[in-house]
């Protein structure tokens, strides 16, 4: 009835796709359409749509026991997560420290070589966070030390 009050979201120049714009595009196309959508605008610069897709990985992989979904749920989250910690995104740099921590196996109460990258990853990003005031950053940052004396 009242079409002509709809907001048309502009496809022209994705990079400018914003949360509002998302949302209104989730109920106005199929789910094809919208994930083709959404992927070109994230890889044109859109932060909010690099973030709705990060955000989609995280919440596959919390539902799901971990690596029981498909290796490129993980391989996306870290995808998208990169490029919006690479505009700024606080909550993505902290987001990758998590993820590239919940890697690192301590269960025989040791830290092996092969983890090494994975506290190295973490740390990268948890400081870049931490360098933008995030206190969650900031504490995660006191805890990776004690891992690095660990290594030592």
């Amino acid at each position: 009835m009242f079409n002509f009050f709809k907001k048309k979201v502009d496809l022209r120049d994705l990079s400018k796709l914003t949360t509002n714009d998302i949302k209104i595009l989730t109920k106005s196309m199929d789910a094809e359409e919208f994930r083709e959508i959404l992927i070109k605008a994230a890889h044109q610069g859109s932060l909010d749509s690099q973030i709705f897709l990060s955000t989609a990985c995280i919440s596959i992989m919390q539902k799901n026991p971990p690596y029981s979904y498909p290796s490129k749920v993980e391989e996306n989250f870290i995808k998208y997560t990169k490029m919006a910690a690479g505009q700024g995104d606080v909550g993505s740099q902290f987001n990758l420290g998590k993820h590239y921590i919940g890697k690192v196996d301590l269960s025989d109460g040791y830290l092996h070589e092969e983890y090494h990258s994975y506290l190295k990853e973490a740390e990268f990003w948890y400081k870049k966070a931490a360098a933008q005031g995030d206190k969650n950053s900031i504490e995660a940052i006191e805890d990776l030390d004690s891992l690095f004396r660990m290594a030592d």
